[in-house]
């Protein structure tokens, strides 16, 4: 269990270093997702680093399969 709190900790060091950014949803109405949130870690994301971007949304009805396209621009490169 000494495990827990460490784990704890870097979830919560993590989401505080996560930013929201604006969100444009390009889709349609007819799409099964919209996109609600997105955020980046690091924020700002840094040329030739890793980065996480987690996209949150709604699902108007189940998705068993397919692809989805995602395009992420950023002005600062």
């Amino acid at each position: 269990m000494k495990f827990l709190p460490a784990v704890v900790a870097l979830v919560l060091l993590a989401s505080s270093t996560a930013v929201a950014v604006n969100v444009d949803n390009c889709g349609t109405d007819a799409d099964s997702f919209k996109l609600t949130k997105a955020t980046f870690s690091p924020d700002p994301p840094q040329a030739g680093k890793k980065a996480c971007v987690t996209l949150k949304g709604t699902l108007k009805k189940d998705i068993t399969g397919g692809n989805i396209a995602v395009t992420v621009s950023n002005d600062l490169f």
